[in-house]
């Protein structure tokens, strides 16, 4: 019964901040707004067995998705950007590929709550949980690295991404766009650096898209 009651409220929650919402407030006040939002509710569902096991399941076709359409395997490493106090999207990727998984958060607080709620996994060396900043954190080593929609600064971030990632890295950022796939932030220019491989709609996350880019050659 309540978990019946928590997946309505979800339901709710989503119709209401991504399709309502969404269209009524400027892009950058938005993403402001569910930054905020984000941080509060993982904060408090990571003590909530019911809504965390929510909240994973909300990300399971996201996932399933980067996966394929990033070919990620067992044989890759894998760096999350901005994982938050419930790291969903770091157990699925864990869970799913048995590739080695890093997951890094700025917030120690984040990353206390994260470190308690991955312990239910058994995922042993398979996901580790770092408190360091994306913007100072080194990408040597990872083949695939995913900007989280939740990071600050992301346009900021994906120019940092572009000038210190191999040629070969495959990057996958989850990004506020319409529902034809077009990114509302006007700061963000995907391909002034990037090329576009391929992107996917979450119909479980309502506005978020994520979009798999692979470096364009230097000129």
């Amino acid at each position: 019964m309540a978990k019946h009651v928590m997946e309505r409220f979800f339901l709710l929650m989503q119709s209401i901040l991504f399709r309502r919402i969404a269209n009524s407030f400027p892009t950058n006040a938005f993403k402001q707004l569910m930054d905020r939002l984000f941080i509060i509710v993982e904060k408090i569902g990571s003590k909530l067995q019911i809504f965390s096991e929510l909240y994973l399941d909300m990300y399971k076709e996201i996932v399933s998705e980067e996966i394929r359409m990033a070919s990620i395997s067992i044989h890759d490493r894998i760096l999350i950007i901005g994982s938050g106090s419930l790291p969903s999207t770091a157990v699925l990727f864990a869970q799913k590929t048995n590739a080695s998984v890093v997951a890094i958060d700025k917030d120690p607080e984040a990353i206390r709550a994260s470190k308690e709620y991955i312990q239910q996994f058994s995922l042993g060396h398979h996901l580790e949980i770092e408190c360091a900043d994306g913007f100072s954190y080194p990408f040597d080593g990872f083949d695939v690295i995913v900007v989280l929609y939740g990071v600050k600064r992301q346009s900021e971030m994906i120019a940092h991404l572009a000038t210190h990632v191999r040629p070969n890295t495959r990057v996958i950022v989850r990004i506020i766009t319409d529902a034809q796939g077009k990114i509302l932030d006007d700061r963000i220019d995907l391909s002034r650096y990037f090329e576009i491989k391929d992107q996917v709609r979450s119909e479980t996350l309502g506005s978020i898209t994520s979009f798999f880019l692979i470096k364009k050659p230097l000129d």
